[in-house]
């Protein structure tokens, strides 16, 4: 299927790439995380709730915005 963000020669496997590039025994706040894929990671693999103040599921507002 094409069109839909996949790429069947290059796939995108954030999971995979953000294990490696990403630590959760490294504590991090909002103010430093480099962008949102990073701060999702933290708050969804990590359980890093604090990175959500407003609890409105958008962790790192600063970073990821409040869409």
């Amino acid at each position: 299927m094409t069109g839909c963000g996949n790429d069947p020669v290059n796939p995108k496997n954030t999971d995979q790439q953000n294990q490696t590039q990403y630590d959760c025994s490294v504590k991090k706040t909002c103010s430093q995380m480099t962008d949102c894929d990073e701060a999702v990671y933290y708050y969804t693999t990590c359980h890093e709730a604090q990175l959500d103040r407003d609890k409105d599921g958008v962790p790192c507002e600063n970073v990821c915005g409040s869409n």
